[in-house]
């Protein structure tokens, strides 16, 4: 029989698959959700964890649902590379540098694609449109670093509790990555996994601690909290878990909680909405596609938004979105959101066709 799903997780996962979105649509409070939004994953991740199984089935599981994906969609990217070029979702214009954030993109031969495939496969690297599949690469060292160690505590604890253990280590590992932030050393994104560790420990050890029945008006209040004290960390660091950047350990870990707390009081308060509780849960149940296709998607704003103004070509490949200010972002976050999800639904639809045969 299926495993019922917690609708209160799928809605934290939907919260948090529109906060990534929004934070880069160009979302004024861009830097506030930079705090919590990402870590909210990894410690979504964590409260999930189980060697139910055993390691190789784990470690199996996690190959076809992340590595596979991360493989798959950059070699897909880089396959298209020629393709995007011609329709100026990628330039080889050396005007689009003058934008921040942008580059210049070269046509590829098989002999690229093949050569950067490899590179693909060990965690080597990235392509500009799967740029938000760091949290993937991420992700999956981590949950294998993670059940590694499980096992390995396990054996010499003779089975006993490696809540304390896990927990030191996950301190050592943020030393480590805290360290690497400072020396700007990231070589296939372990500096992220190291600062990262501890979020998916915490998230094991918030399983085991959660309450299940909380008054609505704690709830609120514990929200209003943590809203108000992200708010204070707005003004005092920033976070950037893409580039294993934030002020310090303690600010990060600080962000952290009070982004849990925030998020979880949201999906819990509207648990008792069903339209709004369908609505994030159906969110949280594509990540993936999300997570792959929001860059791409966020083209067909610019797109039409340079046909209405008449703008240059080229200027369709500024990365991640072209336009600021104004509602552009809604127009971003909408295109992220919904083409993704059209695109799965279309994916799902042809799958099941061809199953079914």
């Amino acid at each position: 029989m299926a495993k019922q799903r917690d609708p209160v997780l799928d809605s934290m996962r939907g919260i948090g698959i529109v906060l990534m979105v929004l934070g880069h649509s160009g979302f004024p409070g861009t830097d506030y959700i930079y705090l919590f939004h990402m870590a909210l994953f990894f410690m979504l991740s964590g409260w999930f964890f189980s060697l139910r199984g055993g390691l190789v089935h784990f470690a199996k599981r996690k190959l076809v649902t992340l590595w596979l994906p991360f493989v798959a969609a950059n070699t897909v990217f880089t396959v298209c590379n020629n393709l995007f070029l011609r329709l100026n979702i990628l330039t080889a214009d050396a005007r689009i540098a003058e934008i921040p954030g942008n580059s210049v993109t070269a046509p590829v031969s098989i002999k690229d694609i093949i050569g950067r495939t490899v590179h693909w496969c060990v965690f080597d690297g990235g392509t500009q449109l799967g740029g938000a599949m760091w949290f993937i690469q991420a992700l999956f060292q981590i949950s294998l670093l993670y059940a590694v160690m499980e096992v390995l505590l396990q054996k010499l604890l003779h089975g006993g509790d490696t809540l304390i253990p896990q927990g030191l280590l996950s301190g050592v590992l943020l030393w480590v990555g805290w360290h690497c932030n400072q020396i700007g050393w990231n070589v296939w994104g372990l500096g992220i996994a190291a600062s990262c560790y501890w979020m998916f420990y915490l998230g094991t050890v918030l399983r085991r601690t959660a309450r299940s029945e909380v008054r609505p008006l704690y709830r609120a209040a514990a929200g209003a909290a943590a809203f108000v004290l992200l708010l204070v960390l707005r003004r005092l660091g920033s976070v950037g878990l893409a580039g294993n950047g934030y002020t310090n350990p303690a600010f990060l870990l600080l962000a952290s909680m009070a982004g849990w707390v925030l998020v979880r009081s949201a999906a819990c308060l509207t648990a008792p909405l069903p339209r709004v509780s369908a609505v994030l849960g159906y969110l949280g149940r594509a990540t993936m596609p999300i997570v792959i296709l929001h860059f791409l998607s966020f083209k067909l704003v610019t797109w039409l938004g340079l046909l209405a103004t008449g703008g240059e070509s080229y200027l369709l490949a500024a990365f991640p979105v072209y336009f600021t200010g104004g509602g552009w972002w809604l127009a971003y976050t909408a295109a992220g959101l919904a083409l993704p999800l059209a695109a799965d639904a279309v994916y799902k639809k042809i799958k099941n066709a061809v199953l079914a045969h």
